[in-house]
């Protein structure tokens, strides 16, 4: 704590994992592509740098710039003078909850107490699990090298961490109304952390936290409060003193601007498919289906009424990925973007090149950063986050039979019988978030082309669309969504 800045606001926050999370150290491993942040026990922790860097994102968004170089600091040098101020907003690192929902905030020293606990017993080592990835070409198949996986923490887990916020004289009148809106911030549904959150990943869910103001200058009346202070464990495992009051999302609600959140309501046509399962569903095989479901496990948490609450892993479920949804959206984009602008594969005007996205593309669903010779890259974040569809049931789960035919003779090949999981009608919601800021006409015409080709079943999910899986059909589109995807102007 600085001396101009006496005036303290801490709150504690624990957040749920709603899709996969995804924070990578950057490191190579030599079983994954991508390594996960972990800390000195092994497990999977939040940095406190991807939650500020996502908080102040939402901040400069939402406030303002001069909003989050005041409370997030800046650096830079302006006519040869350095300028820098640090910053007022300050965050801990999250820890993961174990089994009876306490985080693991410190040096464990009998391996045996992780080892044994059954929902962080599958994080330790190389035991955590991952998606395959495949990055599709300008011809709808697999491009050059564009094999990869990514390693993640299932869904249900929690974290809990720390942020507080510092206050002097003058600015404090006015950090009682900021300070509810920065937890406004971190507690709305729909935050994301980590990578590839256009693709699924990273989504977290507020489920309770603790929040209290001390003023710390020198005086009687803030004796009281300057002792309390002085008690506060640093540990995320202990006990927060009396005097913290609840956070609460209906308090801290800040509606942000243009932002929309629209649910699309589909029904498979016949059958569809997301592959690389590891377990097979059915129950009745004499043999394992030789192509499995795409299925994933995740947290489950329980009041047993006697030792708190606390949780399990549940079954694996089939989960139809976001990057599926997509790269199914941005190819068909590109489509209509491409036929919209006249711009044919014939010559006649100037295409961009093939392994690059268009414009209209890349303003709606981002560009992979490329660095050039001087440090400068041209990547652009997405504008639309595509939720995970994870299915409770496996009722509609069935069994495929196929034969390989000889091209020659057009009989069967001798032992090519095999077999395929598929889930048969089944209804499924896509959950779609989209920034709306700057996105151009033509760009919002080509997707919302896409989004009727997906609900008429003219654009499939997942593989096997060649021998009829993964048609939908839906009902129209949001009113939301239609009069934005049909806004003639342009939102700044």
């Amino acid at each position: 704590m600085r001396a101009e800045f006496p005036i303290v606001r801490h709150a504690r926050l624990t957040l749920s994992v709603r899709s996969p999370l995804s924070i990578c150290s950057g490191k190579n491993e030599a079983l994954v592509d991508t390594a996960l942040v972990r800390d000195a026990n092994g497990l999977p922790v939040l940095p406190g740098s991807s939650v500020a860097g996502a908080l102040r994102s939402l901040v400069a968004r939402e406030l303002g710039d001069a909003a989050a170089m005041d409370l997030f600091g800046f650096a830079n040098r302006q006519d040869g003078i350095h300028l820098a101020t640090a910053a007022r907003l300050h965050f801990s690192w999250g820890h993961i909850h174990d089994v009876n929902n306490r985080p693991v905030d410190g040096l464990v020293l009998d391996r045996a107490v992780l080892g044994g606990d059954p929902i962080l017993a599958p994080l330790l080592g190389d035991k955590l699990p991952h998606r395959d990835h495949v990055r599709l070409g300008h011809r709808g198949s697999r491009q050059d090298k564009g094999k990869f996986d990514r390693t993640y923490v299932p869904a249900g887990h929690r974290f809990s961490l720390d942020l507080w916020l510092e206050s002097g004289p003058d600015s404090d009148a006015d950090d009682q109304v900021l300070w509810p809106a920065l937890l406004g911030l971190l507690t709305q549904h729909g935050l994301r952390l980590g990578g590839a959150t256009r693709r699924g990943y990273g989504e977290m869910v507020f489920l309770a936290g603790l929040q209290c103001r001390f003023d710390l200058r020198a005086g009687r009346q803030q004796a009281d409060d300057l002792a309390a202070w002085s008690v506060v464990p640093v540990s995320l495992a202990a006990k927060l003193p009396k005097g913290y009051q609840p956070v609460t999302a209906a308090g801290t609600t800040l509606a942000l601007r243009n932002w929309l959140k629209v649910e699309i309501p589909l029904q498979a046509e016949d059958f569809w498919r997301v592959g690389g399962g590891a377990i097979s569903f059915g129950q009745h095989y004499e043999k394992e289906a030789d192509a499995r479901l795409y299925s994933e496990r995740q947290v489950l948490w329980n009041d047993d009424g006697a030792g708190g609450e606390r949780a399990r892993l549940d079954q694996p479920r089939p989960v139809l990925p976001g990057a599926s949804i997509k790269g199914a959206l941005a190819h068909r984009t590109a489509f209509h973007a491409h036929r919209l602008a006249g711009r044919w594969a014939d010559g006649s005007v100037a295409m961009v090149a093939p392994d690059t996205p268009c414009e209209e593309v890349q303003s709606l669903f981002g560009l992979i950063a490329n660095t050039d010779s001087e440090g400068q890259s041209d990547g652009l974040a997405g504008r639309i986050f595509i939720s995970d569809v994870r299915l409770s049931e496996t009722g509609k789960v069935q069994l495929l039979q196929h034969n390989s035919l000889d091209r020659f003779t057009g009989g069967v090949r001798k032992g090519m019988l095999f077999s395929e999981e598929a889930l048969f009608r089944t209804d499924i919601t896509l959950c779609l978030e989209i920034d709306t800021r700057s996105i151009s006409l033509k760009a919002r015409q080509a997707f919302r082309l896409a989004l009727e080709d997906l609900r008429n079943g003219r654009l499939p999910l997942g593989s096997g669309h060649a021998k009829g899986h993964g048609y939908f059909r839906g009902h129209a589109l949001p009113k939301p969504l239609l009069d934005w995807l049909n806004e003639t102007g342009v939102s700044a």
